[in-house]
Formats: structure tokens, C-alpha cells, sequence
């Protein structure tokens, strides 16, 4: 039975940065215990519908995040008498390089896919008296990119909800099955009415007759009751119901109602003055007039400027960077190096995929400098690869 060393901590998610927990370099039973708080007070982790990821960046620059650990564990656990309490493994990978290591912990909805909280601390490794060879300093995702690349395309191409439910046999309990949502990543929502005592056998009622009659009022929303004809008005500025009495074979009867409005004939002219934009406050107005079908708006300020949206456009530009085409050589070590000014050594991959991923070895490692990326690992057959690159912090 292997021994872990538990170090306890406090964390508030307005005081990122603060609290330090010491590591020797190559420590593999690392676990923090950390109590969150929110500007004092405990924070409770969610019950359900959530994943806790831990991200971290070393000295180095080389960092990773990862959900459960090589060994299969789960990194985040909470505490079930008091969720204001985490476990937390620090993963081999987070201490094989000496000096301090910017860590946090971030809890995702599953539902909506947003950022719930983050709390941040310090890892400082200190350095290892003899240096172990066979724990060099890698990148480690133990969460696959290409399934952080499908999340990040359903946010923002969810194309609607169906349903479907089979035929049943009387007394049975249905199932409807809910779906929508990326293509890759389907919602559903299955659920079950439970069946209840039989009832007793029924007799099928067909229709005998049906009476049509017709009445004019000034109310759209209130049946009249008086005034039905058997033919229909054509009265103009009126509302014009009309009303269908069925007669069933056990003698039931039942009464539709529908209404609609036939409004005045037109007489309005071309108006003559420019359309109103930006006026104060609004009015229904009484004129008669029309507007021309050339008719035009003066300059319009209730949108954002072209100017506004390019600020927005560079903001995002400037934390989600995607590359296409960068060219992959055949040969072992680094298999590609992609320039970019916008590159920063704070952004890290999360999707890499190649146009032949046939001769690409599964042990690929990439790192980010100031304006380069950098592919190394094992190719065999020279190929493409369009990558995603996210900005982790400033």
C-alpha cells in the first residue's frame, strides 16, 4: 500500500495565486486538501452535472490538464458531508520540473459547457537530489483534444431539439426520447409515465351533423351571443366569427369557434418626410401616410460600430488562434515549427489534427513560445496538420 503525502490548503476564489503547496521534484503521492471559499465564505462544489479539470503551466512553460490521472484515478474528488472540500492528486507530470508551477482547479457545467469557478495556487517544486532520466518534462492532456474540439463546435452549432415516441400496446408505459445538438454530441432526455388501472372498455362516437353559423362584432377575443346567421358577413372594420356545432352518435355534441378580423379598405397617401431614427422616446403615431419602398433610414447608432465589432473580433482573435495547412516533415524529433506574432508562450494546444495521421506516432509533444509553435514527436510520411491553440492567462 502506497503512502501519500496530504497537504492542506485554503483557496478563495478572489485571491488567486496565494496559497503555496511544496512538492519535491519527481513526487508521485502528492494530494492537497483544499478548502474553497468566495471572498471568505465557503463555496460548495455542485452535486451533479459537473467536472472538475486541473490545469497547469511549469517553469518550463510546458503544461497540461487532466480530469483523472495516468493511473487512472480521479484528479478532484468532493468531500460528501461538507462540498467546500476538495482532493486534489497532483499528477507525476506537474512536478518533473523543479521551480513553481501556476495550477488550477476549474469546475465546468456539463449542461450548458460554461466555466462554473476557478481556483488558483501554487505548486513549488523543489529539486530532487538525483534526477530521474525517465521522467523528462512533457505536455500531459489526459483529455482527448479532439473531444475539447467537438464541445467547442457544439456551443456554437446546436441545431434544435426533436422528439420521436413508437407505438404502444394499450397499458403499456412510453418512453419519449428527446434529441438535438451537434451532430457528434446528441442531448437526450428519456422519461417514462407509469401505467395506471385499467379503465373500462369504451365505445367509439362518430359524427352524426355539423351546423355552420356566422356572426360580426367588435370584440376579437369574446364569443358573441347573439347575432348568428347562416351566411357569412363581409362587414369591413369587424371581427368575423364563425361556429361549428358537431353532433356525435352518443348524442354529445361539441362547438368550435374562429374568428378574424377584415379590416378597412386602404387609403393612405406617400409620405413626404424622412423616416424618423434615434428620435427620443417612441410613438405609435397617427399619420396615414406610407413610406416609399426606396425610402431610407438616417444613419443608424442603435448597432454596434464596424469599429466596435473589429475591437470584439481582435479580443477573441486574441485568445483562440487556429492554423491550417502548417507543414508536418517526416522524420523524428521536431516534425514541425509554425510562426505566428500571435503565438504566446500563455497559449496552449488543445486540437491537432492531421490531414494523414497514418504516419504520425502517438507520442507527440508540442510547445509555445513567444510568436512559435512547436511539433515534436515521430513522422513517417510528410502531411498537414490545422491545429487550435487557447490562450490559458495573461
Amino acid at each position: 500500500m502506497s503512502l501519500q503525502t496530504i497537504t492542506e490548503i485554503n483557496l478563495d476564489i478572489n485571491q488567486p495565486g496565494i496559497a503555496v503547496v511544496h512538492a519535491k521534484q519527481y513526487d508521485t503521492v502528492r494530494k492537497v486538501k483544499a478548502n474553497l471559499f468566495y471572498n471568505g465564505v465557503k463555496w460548495h462544489a455542485p452535486s451533479s452535472n459537473y467536472v472538475a479539470v486541473v490545469g497547469f503551466k511549469k517553469a518550463d512553460r510546458i503544461g497540461g490538464f487532466y480530469d483523472t490521472t495516468e493511473t487512472g484515478e480521479t484528479a478532484v474528488t468532493v468531500e460528501t458531508s461538507d462540498r467546500s472540500v476538495i482532493y486534489i492528486i497532483l499528477d507525476r507530470n506537474v512536478v518533473t520540473t523543479e521551480g513553481n508551477v501556476n495550477t488550477e482547479i476549474t469546475f465546468y457545467d456539463t449542461i450548458t459547457l460554461g466555466r462554473l469557478s476557478t481556483f488558483s495556487f501554487i505548486v513549488q517544486v523543489d529539486p530532487a537530489t538525483v534526477q530521474e532520466l525517465d521522467l523528462a518534462s512533457n505536455p500531459y492532456f489526459n483529455v482527448l483534444a479532439e473531444d475539447i474540439k467537438e464541445v467547442l463546435e457544439a456551443k456554437n452549432d446546436i441545431t434544435g431539439l426533436t422528439a420521436s415516441a413508437s407505438s404502444l400496446p394499450a397499458g403499456s408505459s412510453p418512453t419519449v426520447t428527446v434529441t438535438g445538438g451537434h451532430d457528434s454530441i446528441p442531448y437526450k432526455l428519456a422519461f417514462g409515465i407509469p401505467k395506471g388501472d385499467a379503465g373500462p372498455a369504451g365505445s367509439t362516437a362518430s359524427p352524426s351533423s355539423t351546423s355552420y353559423a356566422y356572426a360580426v362584432s367588435d370584440s376579437g377575443t369574446t364569443v358573441p351571443t347573439s347575432g348568428w346567421t347562416s351566411s357569412a358577413s363581409s362587414a369591413k372594420g369587424k371581427y368575423l366569427w364563425s361556429r361549428a356545432i358537431t353532433t356525435w352518435s352518443n348524442d354529445s355534441e361539441t362547438t368550435v369557434y374562429s374568428v378574424a378580423y377584415n379590416g378597412n379598405d386602404g387609403t393612405g397617401a406617400a409620405g413626404s418626410i424622412v423616416p424618423y431614427m434615434d428620435s427620443g422616446n417612441g410613438s405609435v403615431g397617427s399619420a396615414n401616410a406610407y413610406a416609399r419602398e426606396d425610402h431610407v433610414h438616417p444613419t443608424d447608432t442603435s448597432r454596434a460600430s464596424a469599429a466596435d465589432m473589429q475591437t470584439v473580433k481582435s479580443a477573441v482573435n486574441n485568445i483562440v488562434l487556429y492554423f491550417s495547412e502548417i507543414s508536418v516533415s517526416a522524420r523524428t524529433g521536431t516534425i514541425a515549427r509554425y510562426t505566428n506574432n500571435a503565438i504566446t508562450p500563455n497559449h496552449i494546444l488543445v486540437s491537432c489534427v492531421f490531414a494523414n495521421s497514418n504516419g504520425i506516432n502517438s507520442s507527440l509533444s508540442w510547445a509555445t513560445g513567444n510568436g512559435v509553435l512547436t511539433l515534436t514527436g515521430t513522422c513517417t510520411e510528410a502531411t498537414t496538420a490545422s491545429v487550435v491553440l487557447i490562450k490559458y492567462s495573461d
